[in-house]
């Protein structure tokens, strides 16, 4: 009996030892992807940290140097990425972990990754790169770079997974998301052309209770709204007949977090940016 008592407790210590190893990232412990890409066969995270009172929120973004959210990329320029594990109801994680990666059509890695931030590193598994975490991260902001390959690659996919995690070292008590996958495009044309007569300018992002929107020069008569992934539309208030050029601060404290669309439609026009509520 008492030796069955002991390997009982020998399979414990080393079930629990995987499970805490995991928090260390997937990719750099086990070598998987659990992305939910074609490389993962569809897996996730959701496969095994389950039944945690959680709702996790997960944004993968691809930021210029403007910090603009983008859908197209330019062959060889390197941008700032970003994923943001928040949590939309339920009870309190203790952290959160993610992994992330870029596919070209063929599945095999879409440019490189650099330089993680603070919680953040970058595993290599069969020749393809994934971010994610070193351990569970408080604030679910995982900061890295991402140079964009080379001309002629054509439409990439990005993908994404994380948890929202108790604490407890194990995979239970947990809950899991997957990112709906989103691409970009190559961008063929660069200059004038695409240059518009109203420009704005979103910042900070992530953001909180407003953001600022930068004019390039006055707007009349504008209509501000804000619209989901889901299609849903969000007014914003504006209590001026103009929105003048430079900084104009608009209130976002009554949006869940998540991305949204900020439309701005005026006597010069529609222009739309993405941002992200956190």
């Amino acid at each position: 009996m008492r030796n069955y008592t002991i390997l009982f407790s020998c399979f414990l210590a080393v079930l629990g030892f995987i499970f805490m190893s995991s928090s260390g990232g997937r990719a750099n412990i086990f070598n998987e992807d659990r992305t939910g890409s074609p490389l993962a066969s569809g897996q996730f995270c959701g496969q095994c940290h389950a039944g945690g009172n959680f709702s996790p929120i997960i944004e993968f973004v691809i930021l210029d140097s403007a910090q603009n959210v983008i859908f197209e990329y330019e062959p060889g320029q390197t941008y700032s990425a970003m994923v943001l594990m928040s949590n939309g109801g339920g009870s309190t994680p203790s952290g959160f972990g993610f992994q992330a990666s870029i596919l070209q059509a063929n599945n095999s890695m879409a440019g490189n990754f650099s330089n993680p931030g603070t919680g953040a590193q970058i595993s290599t598994v069969n020749q393809v790169e994934y971010a994610e975490q070193t351990g569970p991260k408080a604030n679910g902001i995982f900061e890295f770079e991402w140079t964009a390959p080379s001309a002629g690659t054509g439409t990439l996919t990005m993908y994404a997974a994380g948890n929202a995690v108790n604490g407890n070292g194990q995979s239970t008590g947990d809950a899991s998301v997957k990112l709906t996958p989103t691409t970009l495009t190559e961008k063929t044309s660069i200059g004038i052309a695409e240059t518009q007569e109203i420009s704005l300018r979103i910042f900070p992002i992530p953001a909180k209770e407003e953001i600022t929107l930068d004019l390039n020069q006055e707007v009349r008569n504008p209509q501000l709204s804000f619209i989901g992934l889901d299609g849903k539309v969000f007014e914003a208030p504006i209590l001026t007949s103009s929105l003048q050029k430079g900084a104009n601060q608009i209130q976002t404290g009554h949006l869940s977090s998540g991305v949204y669309f900020l439309k701005l439609q005026s006597d010069s026009g529609v222009q739309t940016q993405k941002f992200i509520k956190y």
